[in-house]
Order: structure tokens, then sequence, then C-alpha cells
């Protein structure tokens, strides 16, 4: 009995502190406890959506010139990886998309718009959703309401 409980114990140590772990779309691996400390953008998107096309440039923008912002997408349809990189690619898109949607470990539900992009604050909380596309000055006003 006793081997059985301690069995039990090493199991729930080891999977119960596992990571959130998913790939991006040149199979990195992506942590999500790694963007705490900075603002994290989980930004839904898919190639048929005009307006999601259309804040490609600005969430690209976001993701390389400021270090406290990360950008990361999903392909609201997910594709296989092949249709994802060409999608990528066909829409200029810089920053990761995750090949999974991370919405169960943030909590939060399937979109039913697009684009829709969800806050994450530095300490790792969904604090906000938006819908329609955004710009680097839309997602600054927003942050500045959370500091």
């Amino acid at each position: 009995m006793f081997r059985i409980v301690t069995v039990c114990l090493l199991c729930l140590s080891i999977f119960g502190c596992s990571k959130a772990v998913f790939y991006d779309h040149n199979n990195k691996t992506v942590e999500l406890e790694s963007y705490k400390g900075q603002w994290l953008l989980i930004n839904y998107w898919a190639a048929w959506c005009s307006p999601c096309r259309k804040e490609v440039p600005e969430l690209n923008q976001l993701d390389q010139q400021h270090n406290n912002i990360k950008v990361l997408g999903v392909n609201f349809d997910l594709p296989d990886q092949v249709e994802l990189n060409k999608q990528i690619q066909d829409l200029a898109i810089a920053f990761s998309v995750l090949q999974q949607d991370p919405r169960e470990y943030y909590q939060f539900s399937r979109p039913n718009v697009l684009p829709f992009t969800v806050l994450i604050s530095p300490a790792g909380k969904p604090v906000k959703t938006l819908l329609g596309p955004q710009t680097a000055e839309s997602i600054h006003q927003v942050i500045s309401l959370y500091k």
C-alpha cells in the first residue's frame, strides 16, 4: 500500500508541476510562463479575414519594437503545419504563431468573431479582450489603463 501511495504522489508532483508547453509554426517550443513580466497579446486571425490581414503590420511592429510586449498568433482555422506556414508567409506575419490554441490554459472562450485579441498582463492573467483590428496606438492605450 505504501508503494502505491508513493507512486501516486510522485506522479502528481511530476504532472501537477508541468509547464504549459506549446509549439510555434517553426516547431519551436513556446513556454507560456516565459512571457511573465511582459505584456502578451494572443491574436486570433484567419487568412480569409480582411481586418485580420490589415492589422498584421501593426502587430509585427509591436512584437519587434517593444521589449515589454510580445505577440503570439493563433490561426482560427487551426490548419495543418504546411498550410499554416503558407498563410503566415502570404500575410507576412513576423511574430510567432502557435500550432495549438492556448485558450484553455488562460481560461477564456473560443472567439466567434475575428480579429480577436486577448491582452495578458505581466502577471500572466488575461485582463482584456479586444475585438476588431488593433493598432499599436490602440494596444498602448489599453495597456496604459492597467499600469
